[in-house]
């Protein structure tokens, strides 16, 4: 089997989400109008890269194959034999071309920090250096947008072909590098498909919610910052 070599820098709690047991599978869900894609890593040290869509199954494995990891790291052994687009080997703008070309990520707090793609859309010199910006998860048809502001309020926006069909507002707290919703109507459960809600990850670029669905597998929802005039 060719294979390419593919290191992923991490902290330590990334694979293993706040000293929990670590799940038989765990998912890394990206998904932006521009790229859109899932990480699984399964307990027997494989992993698969697919496509992503809300709408219907993930039809599509852009690549395979095992991965080994150390204290702090994870290293990826990709199939380039049945890697489904060549091309991913040139170019150096997605997510999906780092991965097959062996270059490093970087984690911090529990976070995967993959590139956002949306810097590589939008002018760079108008994205906010701090978390207070309005996070984007969505794929053109249907849009979701948590926005936090500096008096540590927030807005949640989803909408289906530009009709909004929820929103909510509330407070946020950091707490530990954790971020931590308190939605204003009582009982709102909507951040729970995510997560949970005093549990979200947080980095220079995406919030993430980590959802563990019982101790087989887990997901980490990735929510991409958006520029300031989004």
């Amino acid at each position: 089997m060719k294979v390419i070599f593919i290191s992923i820098w991490l902290s330590l709690g990334i694979i293993s989400a706040q000293g929990q047991k670590q799940s038989k599978k765990i998912t890394y869900d990206y998904l932006t109008l521009f790229e859109r894609w899932k990480l699984i890593l399964n307990n027997n040290n494989s992993f698969i890269l697919t496509t992503n869509s809300i709408f219907w199954p993930d039809t599509s494995i852009t690549a395979a194959g095992i991965f080994t990891k150390g204290d702090t790291t994870i290293q990826f052994y990709c199939d380039t034999s049945i890697l489904q687009f060549k091309t991913l080997l040139k170019g150096d703008n997605t997510n999906e071309e780092v991965i097959a070309q062996s270059r490093a990520f970087k984690g911090t707090k529990g976070v995967i920090n993959f590139k956002n793609v949306l810097r590589r859309v939008y002018d760079t010199s108008v994205f906010s250096n701090s978390i207070i910006a309005t996070y984007y998860r969505g794929d053109g048809t249907w849009t979701c947008t948590i926005t936090l502001f500096e008096n540590k309020t927030y807005e949640i926006s989803e909408s289906v072909h530009g009709n909004v069909e929820h929103s909510e507002k509330g407070r946020y707290l950091i707490k530990d590098d954790i971020l931590i919703f308190m939605p204003s109507k009582k009982n709102s459960d909507w951040l729970d498909k995510y997560g949970n809600p005093k549990s979200f990850y947080f980095s220079s670029d995406f919030i993430v919610g980590h959802k563990r669905i019982d101790n087989e597998q887990e997901t980490h929802y990735y929510f991409t910052k958006a520029p300031t005039d989004w």
